[in-house]
């Protein structure tokens, strides 16, 4: 049996219809009774914590605001520790810190540099708290002489400081040698670095210590008065390598009364009667 094929030409055309955009369907369940007031309080919702989270960075900025205006932001409290000599409104002043001043705000770290780079404080240690306020702990630099002046008892330290204290001080400081004539100047400085390093033993042993010089080819010497009444002259930049050696010189010459250390030289001058 055979199959009649039709014709390509009497084939029936399909007619191209234009496609119709796609769209977005809203299926309601048949057992919601009101979908239109359920997508109402959805939104209402969303609309609330928007609000509810507006309200709450408000209030915390005016919380932020209020309580840096507020006593309560300030240091209010500051205390100072470890000091002797010097007093505790002098070294707040150097740090530079009040009552007034945020507690928040404040550097510890720049309080400690600030207050290591000044006169008689070897180290220091600041610390805060939001309700402890400031705390300032020092350690002052080593006293290793001491003068009397006109305005009264002046103490040095072992780089060159120098402050006027009371003079109930002086039953602390006398067992150091006292200074005369010196300037306070760049060789003050440096005859402070030299001396402190001397041996404690040596340096008990002195009085007085006279800035000495002789014009104009001598200018760094010293007269030094022990104790025992013998009388030794150095030069300050050659301290350290010249009194290291003092028991030695003492032991090999004991009967002298003047001695001048100069250079790698010792030079002995008998007592006189």
């Amino acid at each position: 049996m055979t199959r009649r094929l039709k014709r390509p030409h009497l084939l029936k055309k399909k007619k191209k219809t234009a496609s119709r955009p796609k769209t977005t369907e809203v299926h309601y369940n048949e057992h919601d009774y009101n979908q239109t007031g359920i997508l109402y309080r959805k939104s209402k919702k969303r609309r609330l914590k928007k609000r509810f989270k507006r309200l709450m960075v408000l209030l915390v900025i005016l919380l932020v605001i209020g309580f840096f205006a507020s006593p309560l932001s300030r240091v209010n409290q500051l205390s100072v520790s470890g000091n002797h000599y010097l007093t505790s409104e002098a070294i707040l002043q150097a740090a530079g810190v009040s009552p007034a001043d945020v507690t928040l705000l404040v550097n510890t770290d720049q309080l400690e540099e600030k207050l290591k780079s000044s006169s008689f404080i070897l180290d220091c240690q600041v610390s805060k708290g939001l309700f402890n306020g400031v705390t300032i702990s020092v350690t002052e630099r080593p006293v290793i002489a001491y003068e009397q002046t006109e305005n009264g008892l002046v103490i040095v330290d072992d780089v060159g400081n120098y402050m006027t204290v009371d003079g109930s001080y002086l039953q602390e400081v006398i067992d150091q040698p006292r200074l005369l004539s010196f300037e306070h100047d760049e060789r003050f400085s440096q005859f402070c670095k030299n001396f402190s390093q001397l041996d404690s033993s040596v340096r008990s042993m002195m009085s007085d210590i006279t800035y000495a010089p002789e014009d104009p080819y001598d200018m760094e010497r010293i007269q030094i008065n022990m104790n025992d009444g013998k009388v030794f002259y150095a030069r300050i930049d050659e301290m350290l390598s010249g009194l290291k050696y003092y028991n030695q010189i003492m032991t090999s010459e004991p009967d002298g009364c003047i001695y001048d250390i100069n250079g790698n030289k010792v030079y002995v001058g008998v007592c006189q009667e």
